[in-house]
């Protein structure tokens, strides 16, 4: 009994320690023998190789370009007869792969080889790097792998075909190493010819994929992010593509509507409130794609907007509306925009447009304003805004005005052309408090304003204090006129104030009338009638100084009234070292009397004026030439 079950216990102890046994995993190991790299290889190939393994080795086979030839061999010692005749002339990579009992796998080191059955022929071949890339990548191309029975490489020409299709690309040459670079996506096939000494020729060919970047898209930004039903959101999507491919953009919202449809456009939301959102796809031109959401709030009450710090790039007419009524600080114009005439584009408090223009507005996008808003100009003003570098071109419509300053302080229009309005280029006024309202007016080209009788560049009214330099004016009924409509129940009343500085006058080609025209608070625009309370008020001070006057035959400054105050006290007009041209005579008061400069003691002498007041205590004129 004690014999039987020491027998047991022997036989269950070697069962647990054979299935504890660990199971073999090294690999084998097998070295090529017979091929060393860039041998040349022909008709019948015996590849020797050495392989071992800790257990025992099971076969080992021969592979090329990594697909397997069907040849192998599984007693040593190890060699693989490969049958070059049915293959092409061209290199290979050879590989031998090893199996051990235990089914674990291994592979020799690869050796390239090249396989020349034809002795007459070079072999043909080449390595391209990257095998992938996209319209961008520049792809390399390197045939000095290409060899000859006779000839050195420096010997042999090649030719390239970069698309297979028949026609070469290149002429033969003795230079192995180029480069190439695809500008369309697609799987292209590269063909090359090698050619020796005694003209013979092979050829091979290796693929590439060229590959599309899709397009990105960086960010969504929906300004305000939430309105009031049926409010305007402005959607600006920011995207770009790797290939510089031209985009285009879809928006799906699920509720409200979209208007444009480009990488800004206005979402009109809709009529209850709630979360919304919008499924923004934009898409290259191979149909390269990405998508991203926004969300707007529609909210039970009204959203107050306000001014914002933030930039945005306008396209169309809708964008330059909602951008201005949400009241972007910056607005920078991409295109050249239609206006409508619905309504005034109403810049808040600090709005700044710009057109990017240089001096007089050349280069600056365009604002094609035809028509006429019955509600004023095309352009308000806010306190302190700005438009730069815009070409602002009416269609000479009566009664058409560009931009106007309606009692705002510091207001600058610079770098613009503005042409083709009947009534005026730039206006300001408004103003009846007791301070004055400032505006800067500078490199602009202001020109062809003419419909009589206003055809104003620049008009300025009541208590407003202007600054115009270094502009160029053209072919306006008046470049600059400026009048104090006063009221007899104005008390607080101060008088217009301008200076006209470092100006270009251009010569007039449709008219003669006043370049500088400064009336008094006349009642028909004359020099006869006026009202005799204010003895023709004209202005508080005026400064024209270092201008230079082009035309011929033109009266420069055309004076109709009477400062507020005299020279000697900080008022009237000083008209000095300006270029006047041909025409030395070019000052004209009320009477018509065309005042040489060196007279300075002429009189106004228009009775409803101030009787017996000598010109010099109103006016200053000195080196003018």
């Amino acid at each position: 009994m004690k014999y039987i079950i020491l027998v047991i216990t022997t036989f269950v102890l070697s069962i647990l320690f054979l299935s504890c046994e660990k199971p073999d995993e090294e690999a084998p190991t097998v070295t090529i023998l017979s091929l060393q790299e860039n041998d040349v290889v022909f008709e019948i190939v015996i590849i020797s190789c050495v392989a071992t393994d800790n257990e025992a080795v099971e076969k080992v086979e021969l592979w090329l370009d990594g697909e397997y030839s069907g040849i192998s061999d599984n007693t040593e010692p190890y060699k693989l007869e490969w049958n070059t005749t049915n293959y092409e002339n061209v290199s290979y990579i050879v590989t031998v792969r090893v199996y051990d009992v235990n089914n674990n796998i291994s592979d020799s080191n690869p050796i390239r080889v090249i396989l020349s059955n034809n002795f007459n022929e070079p072999v043909a071949d080449f390595i391209v790097s990257p095998e992938s890339g996209d319209r961008n990548t520049m792809f390399n191309f390197d045939a000095s792998q290409c060899i000859d029975s006779e000839d050195a490489i420096e010997e042999l020409l090649v030719r390239w075909d970069w698309t297979n299709d028949g026609s070469w690309d290149t002429d033969y040459s003795s230079t192995k190493i180029t480069t190439h670079q695809y500008s369309l996506n697609g799987v292209y096939t590269i063909k090359l010819e090698v050619k020796n000494t005694g003209e013979k020729t092979n050829f091979t060919t290796r693929s590439i994929s060229v590959l599309n970047n899709e397009p990105i898209i960086s960010s969504v930004m929906i300004i305000p992010n939430s309105v009031s039903p049926s409010g305007v959101a402005t959607v600006t999507v920011s995207a770009t593509d790797g290939d510089n491919d031209a985009l285009t953009y879809s928006y799906v919202p699920n509720g409200g509507t979209i208007t444009g449809t480009d990488s800004f456009v206005n979402w009109i939301a809709p009529t209850n409130a709630g979360l919304y959102s919008v499924m923004i796809t934009v898409t290259d031109n191979y149909g390269g794609q990405d998508t991203r959401s926004g969300n707007l709030t529609v909210t039970d009450s009204p959203a107050v907007p306000t001014t914002t710090t933030s930039t945005i790039l306008v396209k169309t007419e809708p964008d330059l509306r909602a951008a201005v009524q949400v009241e972007y600080a910056y607005i920078i114009i991409e295109n050249n925009i239609t206006l409508t005439t619905s309504s005034n584009y109403k810049l808040a408090e600090g709005v700044i447009i710009n057109g990017n223009g240089r001096n007089y507005g050349d280069g600056g996008k365009i604002f094609y304003a035809n028509g006429i808003i019955s509600s004023g100009a095309f352009f308000e003003m806010g306190k302190n805004s700005e438009i730069w570098g815009i070409r602002l071109i009416g269609d000479n419509s009566s009664d058409s005005k560009g931009i106007n300053v309606y009692n705002k302080n510091n207001v600058k229009i610079k770098n613009c052309e503005i042409v083709g309005f009947g009534n005026y280029a730039i206006g300001f006024g408004g103003n009846t408090s007791s301070t004055y309202k400032k505006g800067y007016i500078s490199s602009n080209y202001i020109h062809d304003n003419q419909q009589s009788p206003y055809g104003y560049g620049i008009v300025i009214n009541r208590n407003s204090e202007v600054y115009i330099n270094n502009n160029k004016f053209k072919n306006n009924r008046h470049h600059v006129t400026s009048r104090d409509l006063k009221n007899s129940s104005d008390i607080d009343y101060l008088g217009v104030r301008y200076e006209a500085s470092y100006n270009t006058i251009l010569a007039n080609t449709d008219n003669e009338d006043a370049h500088f025209d400064v009336h008094g608070n006349d009642s028909y625009g004359a020099c006869g009638i006026r009202f005799l309370w204010d003895n023709g008020q004209a202005g508080s001070w005026i400064k024209i100084h270092h201008n230079q006057f082009l035309g011929n035959n033109e009266v420069h400054v055309l004076i109709r009234g009477v400062p507020v105050s005299t020279v000697s006290s900080g008022g009237g007009y000083r008209i000095y070292n300006n270029n006047f041209g041909p025409n030395k005579y070019r000052i004209m008061t009320c009477d018509n009397f065309l005042l040489p400069l060196t007279n300075v003691a002429a009189f106004f002498t228009d009775p409803n004026l101030v009787n017996g007041d000598n010109f010099n205590t109103y006016v200053t004129m000195d080196e003018n030439y």
